[in-house]
């Protein structure tokens, strides 16, 4: 038999990998993204995330704006820190 015509192990072994799903490349992307768009803030109460001048119930309140300015503050170094 000649040389040219002998199966090669290492070709015949990547045609019997898993085809990728087509919306993989989709999800590592958006999970790829999520990674890259993480911040961390520490709560002591739910209350923080909601204005002390606001009597209304939960579902009323305006956001904070301590809690908005944190929020962006931390936005800002995870970017700087990543860039």
């Amino acid at each position: 038999m000649p040389e040219e015509s002998k199966p090669n192990a290492k070709t015949d072994l990547k045609d019997q990998s898993k085809p990728q799903r087509p919306d993989q490349g989709k999800e590592s992307a958006a999970s790829n993204l999520l990674k890259k768009s993480e911040i961390a803030l520490w709560l002591d109460h739910y209350d923080d995330i909601f204005s002390d001048f606001d009597p209304r119930p939960y579902s009323l309140r305006a956001i904070s704006d301590d809690f908005l300015k944190e929020a962006r503050k931390a936005a800002r170094e995870s970017q700087e820190t990543r860039s």
